[in-house]
């Protein structure tokens, strides 16, 4: 996710605010440091082996997660307003899908199968076919097709059939 930002999202803003990419370039390191000490809490919770053990790393681990998502939240946040702003303020929404459509092409496979189930699971259903609806307008006809069948095996079946008959309506 950085890694895009980095190379597809900043390069659109530094112009306009050199002051914004300089910081969040430097709270993406800082992410980056936050998800290895994560990564070593899990790690130390796997190698304990005595309950003493156990308990410390487990609290190290609460500790590193609390740590990572607060920050990533608040990341987030400001993604959607500094970031956002700055891109809203100086190209126009056609601009913008070209360059979402760019970054989704950029985007490996793999990593699209594993975000679209998160995204699938985090979405309300007028959000996945806004988002499924953009797909459709955007992307050649099996690209949608694979879209849709990662729909139909992550979603309740109730689920996914509202979602396709909006789809069908056009009303997202």
């Amino acid at each position: 996710h950085a890694h895009i930002e980095d190379a597809m999202v900043f390069p659109l803003i530094e112009k306009f605010a050199p002051a914004v990419v300089k910081d969040f370039e430097a709270q993406h390191a800082e992410d980056h440091q936050l998800g290895e000490t994560l990564s070593e809490a899990v790690q130390e919770c796997r190698n304990a082996t005595r309950l003493d053990a156990k308990l410390i790393a487990a609290r190290n681990l609460l500790l590193a997660f609390n740590d990572f998502l607060a920050f990533n939240v608040k990341h987030m946040g400001q993604e959607e307003t500094v970031v956002n702003i700055q891109l809203w303020k100086h190209y126009t929404d056609e601009e913008l899908m070209q360059h979402a459509a760019e970054i989704v092409k950029a985007v490996p496979q793999e990593k699209n199968v594993h975000y679209s189930k998160w995204m699938l699971n985090g979405l309300n259903n007028h959000e996945i076919a806004v988002w499924y609806n953009t797909v459709k307008q955007m992307a050649p006809p099996p690209v949608y097709s694979m879209f849709c069948g990662w729909a139909q095996n992550e979603l309740h079946p109730q689920r996914w059939q509202i979602i396709s008959t909006a789809l069908e309506e056009e009303w997202c």
